[in-house]
């Protein structure tokens, strides 16, 4: 990876980290379903941050997914 590549996620992850805080109420852009952030941001394989998220209404073993965090909208 070059430089470049590592301080955009360094700035991803600040990013997340001062807007997804753990219990952070958020949906995904262009879905209706409403979750609670449970993780703390990291890295995820393609380089991109992600956080957990518990889907409400969903069943317990299948609630909490990663999700990355440009793909999230507070709310």
């Amino acid at each position: 990876m070059r430089t470049r590549d590592l301080d955009a996620i360094a700035a991803d992850i600040e990013d997340a980290v001062a807007r997804l805080p753990i219990g952070t109420r958020v949906r995904t852009a262009g879905n209706p379903n409403l979750g609670t952030v449970r993780w703390r941001p990291f890295i995820c394989d393609a380089g991109t941050v992600s956080v957990m998220v518990r889907w409400d209404g969903f069943p317990p073993d299948r609630d909490t997914h990663y999700v990355t965090t440009r793909d999230l909208v507070v709310i």
